[in-house]
């Protein structure tokens, strides 16, 4: 039996793609690169994962949090970049 990273990792993603907010922040008219749009992308992914009921191969979650947000540049390009920590507790099905 494998870990749980890579089905939370799939799962998250799955549940990310499907925000129309969200791709906008990503990608869509805003401005890229700035700091504001970075952090606005990651409280929007902390928002959509709160407590989300993701569907895990081989896991159940029992629970997705947001522990951190933080933000930065890159040191090469100068874009904006954004962290976002989170904390999940899985079991074994």
């Amino acid at each position: 039996m494998s870990g749980p990273i890579l089905a939370l990792r799939a799962a998250i993603l799955a549940h990310l793609s499907g925000d129309a907010e969200l791709a906008t922040l990503m990608g869509g008219t805003a401005k890229s690169g700035s700091a504001k749009t970075a952090l606005a992308a990651a409280e929007r992914m902390a928002d959509l994962l709160h407590d989300a009921s993701l569907a895990l191969a081989g896991h159940r979650l029992v629970l997705i949090r947001a522990t951190a947000i933080e933000g930065d540049r890159d040191d090469k390009t100068n874009l904006a970049r954004a962290k976002l920590r989170l904390r999940a507790l899985t079991e074994v099905t």
